[in-house]
């Protein structure tokens, strides 16, 4: 604060943002902003890219990428529930496998 004139610049409205952050040029604002918009979008462009490469060296290992298959076991035992006339839902609970996957798994075994 000077002593002569009673006025702190630091403390006037106009040179403070709403967080109290000293703005001399509004312009460096403007581009600062930009900067950091552009600079996440290729930071993001670079995780997909990377991500991309990391699943196709998977897939050339052989690795099977998502949840992993319902056994052969299961679904035979499935089977064998509900046509000795168990509910998918009971069959499910019996299995210890998810009610939505047994009545997947039933409703493709009554198709086929």
């Amino acid at each position: 604060m000077k002593p002569e004139t009673g006025y702190c610049a630091a403390r006037s409205d106009r040179d403070q943002d709403a967080a109290g952050i000293r703005i001399r040029n509004p312009r460096i604002v403007v581009a600062r902003a930009i900067a950091g918009i552009t600079n996440a979008h290729f930071e993001r462009r670079l995780i997909v890219e990377r991500t991309l490469d990391g699943v196709a060296a998977a897939r050339k290992r052989g690795r099977h990428q998502g949840r992993p298959y319902t056994k052969d076991e299961t679904v035979s035992a499935l089977k064998n529930l509900v046509d000795a006339g168990m509910t998918p839902a009971q069959a499910a609970k019996h299995l210890g496998i998810g009610r939505s996957t047994a009545y997947r798994i039933a409703r493709k075994l009554q198709t086929s």
